[in-house]
């Protein structure tokens, strides 16, 4: 099984999805969790895999399931396993994210709750990412 296939069975995506495939109109995303970009991880390393999927499924939990909500925990977990050291734009987008660790998106002002994916991109990207209110000026 391929990587690509092993992540997409673990988060029910594709031909083993009990659910039917949802296509999406104009790219518009269905949760903040869709837009994220998530780090290069090599997969093929079974131990990598399993705490990569961990994290990646934690962070789709608490942003989209019961507690829809900031969880600083599993963005940490992704950048001890990519070995990053954030710096410049990408800690600075991690500071914002851990004042909103545990805050709920229902508590968050709409304007602060559509940057989270976008800080999130950030972090991942160490610092390699233009957020959409800046490619706008």
């Amino acid at each position: 099984m391929s990587a690509i296939q092993a992540v997409k069975s673990f988060f029910g995506i594709g031909d083993s999805c009990q659910f039917p495939v949802v296509h999406r109109m104009h790219e518009k995303k269905r949760s903040l969790f869709d837009m994220i970009v998530f780090p290069y991880i090599d997969l093929s390393d079974p131990m990598q895999a399993t705490l990569f999927m961990k994290a990646a499924r934690e962070m789709q939990e608490h942003m989209t399931g019961h507690y829809y909500r900031v969880d600083i925990c599993p963005i940490n977990e992704i950048i001890q396993l990519v070995g990053m050291t954030l710096w410049g734009r990408s800690a600075e987008a991690y500071e914002w994210l851990h004042k909103l660790h545990c805050v709920r998106f229902k508590d968050m002002h709409p304007d602060i709750a559509m940057q989270v994916p976008h800080r999130i991109n950030m972090v991942f990207a160490n610092g390699d990412y233009q957020y959409p209110w800046e490619a706008a000026q």
